[in-house]
């Protein structure tokens, strides 16, 4: 007999497992709904909510939502990959129909803008929440796509696949790649710094980089990567590790070395790739596209660096499978405070909120090249 949804701000340590092992049984699930995430979060003023739904004292469904009080204006909730529904649930129409009108009450009376990012492959939550009055976002705090490489395939096929072999060349070329630890997230956040700085977006600080990565590599949830070029460290990813994937997480790259010439991000990748099918792991994903790349190569299309842009075509260059993710939903209350966000929007003071709202809900996402 499966109970209501109930709705706190803080758990038990037996909950807080329970609902980690439930994340753990979800293929694909990502790190941001593990307890550990929220507390990685805290470090950017973030504090969570826990939406639950019970079948007797199990938990069967539910999500972990971060929120952040913004001046002026008030609660913002964010669903990151949820909610999850335990596999074995039987029911999952019931199950989403309720976790979409306790979705619908937190903007009755916990928030005024709310912003859900549905776990990969789970369409109904999105559409059913849509019927409810929420809309597709028009902030981007989500990617739209993402490419992915099966890592069941055999290790041969999968560097066939990739239009750039660059693998035999590196060790003659002095690039070698390492397992970084603590002692590196210093380098890594002068890395990301340095790709921001030609991006033309707001780093992630040093203290926040750290804080993440103790919150989730002691547990086996997150783990570095450094490039170096002739022992020199020039380029380094994050990466976080869930439900069977590793996913690129925060990447930093010196472009005042030779690093881009000879290829070390992807060098970075190889090897995590390698390493992650030596876990066990069943994907290693790119932590997204862009949706019109997607798109072209779902329709078959061949897409070189000018037609698919610089970020995109250093993920394809290694083949793999694009995926469509589930579309990211919004609502507000009242709702026309989204129409008047949609009207100021088209001014400086509006882009500016929206930029800084972005910025606000994707730290922690990953950053490319």
């Amino acid at each position: 007999m499966k109970s209501g949804v109930s709705i706190t701000t803080h758990i038990s340590e037996a909950e807080a497992s329970a609902w980690d092992n439930l994340v753990e049984s979800v293929p694909y699930s990502d790190v941001a709904q593990l307890s550990k995430w929220a507390h990685a979060r805290a470090a950017a003023g973030y504090s969570p909510v826990y939406l639950f739904l019970r079948e007797g004292e199990r938990i069967i469904a539910g999500a972990q939502l971060l929120r952040y009080k913004v001046p002026m204006l008030g609660w913002i909730y964010y669903f990151s990959g949820g909610p999850l529904i335990d596999p074995s649930c039987r029911d999952r129409d019931t199950v989403i129909r309720q976790l979409s009108s306790s979705i619908q009450g937190l903007l009755e009376n916990h928030c005024r803008m709310l912003f859900v990012q549905p776990h990969f492959g789970d369409t109904r939550l999105a559409d059913e929440l849509i019927d409810l009055g929420f809309r597709p976002s028009k902030v981007n705090i989500a990617p739209a796509a993402s490419l992915r490489i099966d890592l069941a395939r055999d290790v041969q096929d999968i560097h066939a696949g990739m239009k750039r072999k660059w693998s035999r060349r590196w060790p003659t070329c002095g690039v070698t790649v390492r397992t970084g630890g603590t002692a590196d997230i210093p380098r890594l956040a002068r890395l990301i710094a340095k790709s921001a700085a030609f991006q033309n977006y707001q780093p992630l600080s040093e203290e926040y980089i750290e804080h993440l990565y103790e919150t989730l590599a002691p547990s086996g949830h997150a783990v570095l990567f450094v490039g170096d070029l002739a022992g020199e460290p020039v380029a380094a990813t994050l990466y976080t590790r869930r439900g069977g994937v590793l996913r690129a997480r925060l990447t930093g790259l010196d472009r005042d070395t030779d690093a881009l010439k000879l290829n070390v991000p992807s060098a970075i990748a190889w090897h995590a790739i390698h390493w992650a099918r030596e876990q066990g792991l069943r994907w290693y994903d790119f932590s997204g596209i862009k949706a019109e790349t997607a798109e072209a190569l779902l329709a078959g299309q061949s897409l070189d660096q000018q037609g698919a842009g610089g970020c995109d075509f250093f993920k394809i260059s290694f083949g793999g499978e694009a995926i469509m993710m589930p579309p990211t939903v919004e609502s507000s209350a009242p709702r026309l405070l989204m129409t008047t966000l949609d009207t100021i929007r088209n001014y400086p003071v509006g882009r500016t909120l929206v930029a800084n709202l972005q910025r606000r809900m994707c730290g922690g996402a990953a950053s490319m090249p």
